[in-house]
């Protein structure tokens, strides 16, 4: 194939993507799917991406480097070393450091989620805190003007 060929299959797809936008095609074809299968591919994406992200931080921490083209057939092997060797800890590539690494991961995840609430709730006893000063400072002023109109 040509690259000009390849230039126009681009282009008819990119046609045809408009046309689908832009008529009611797009909708029909929406509604023609079930709602089970869709929320099905959603949930089979996000455990593929979980899936990768966790394989993703075990070589990380088992090897300490990202490998690209050893099993894709590229050529040429490019190691990207992300740590240094010798704080690589074997033990995330054996068998288990799948569950390991699951473990960080959801370790980090509520760590960052508590963090957060700890924040919000600090805000919370802030705003609570300036309001109760508003009604105080109001109770004072409405008892001064009291004791004003009583003398």
């Amino acid at each position: 194939y040509s690259w000009q060929a390849a230039l126009a299959a681009v282009f008819l797809s990119g046609l045809i993507f408009v046309i689908i936008s832009v008529t009611k095609i797009r909708k029909t074809i929406i509604n023609a799917i079930p709602q089970q299968l869709k929320l099905a591919i959603g949930s089979g994406i996000g455990f593929t991406m979980a899936i990768c992200i966790i394989a993703f931080f075990r070589e990380i921490i088992g090897t300490g480097a990202i490998t690209i083209g050893q099993y894709f057939p590229l050529g040429v092997k490019i190691v990207l070393q992300m740590i240094p060797s010798s704080y690589a800890i074997s033990l995330f590539v054996q068998s288990a450091g799948g569950f390991l690494t699951l473990g960080l991961v959801l370790a980090f995840m509520a760590w960052r989620k508590n963090k957060k609430e700890d924040k919000k709730a600090l805000e919370q006893k802030k705003k609570i805190a300036e309001l109760k000063a508003q009604k105080e400072a109001m109770l004072k002023a409405k008892a001064q003007g009291e004791l004003k109109e009583a003398a």
